[in-house]
């Protein structure tokens, strides 16, 4: 196994996310999102917040959280991988203009059939530690090819 399940548990540092109204009109766009609230700023009141398609959380959960475990040298996550599964449990919706501190760790790692199985759990909170959104992201890992 060149995964360390050792690794399961292990908490990567914390990262602050700031979710702002370009970066989610540009998600919308790419997305083909059709609310005209993610693009025209007065079809949307300014009394109340702006939720932000469910789908824009793997923008936010993505990819700061993969950079952290494929550069851990303990873990041995190679560029082999595809990705294949993503959930969202949320707590609340997401909105434009919350800061979210957000904290990756490994939940699980497991060889099957020749393959490596990691899920990779994303924690994201307000700055009051209000829970908003949790990912889960499972990726296999295949055998790295012979150099």
């Amino acid at each position: 196994m060149a995964l360390n399940p050792a690794r399961v548990g292990f908490r990567y540092p914390s990262y602050r996310y700031e979710v702002g109204r370009e970066n989610v009109r540009a998600y919308a766009a790419a997305t083909h999102v059709t609310d005209t609230r993610y693009f025209d700023d007065g079809a949307h009141s300014s009394d109340t917040p702006l939720p932000v398609p469910p789908g824009f959380v793997a923008c936010i959960a993505g990819a700061r959280a993969w950079d952290l475990m494929m550069q851990d040298p303990e873990l041995g996550a190679h560029p082999r991988l595809m990705h294949v599964g993503q959930e969202f449990e949320f707590d609340r919706p997401v909105f434009v203009g919350d800061v979210l501190v957000c904290t990756p760790h490994i939940t699980d790692v497991r060889a099957m059939r020749g393959m490596e199985l990691l899920t990779l759990q994303v924690d994201c909170a307000t700055t009051d530690d209000e829970p908003v959104v949790t990912s889960r992201s499972r990726l296999v890992f295949f055998a790295e090819a012979d150099a």
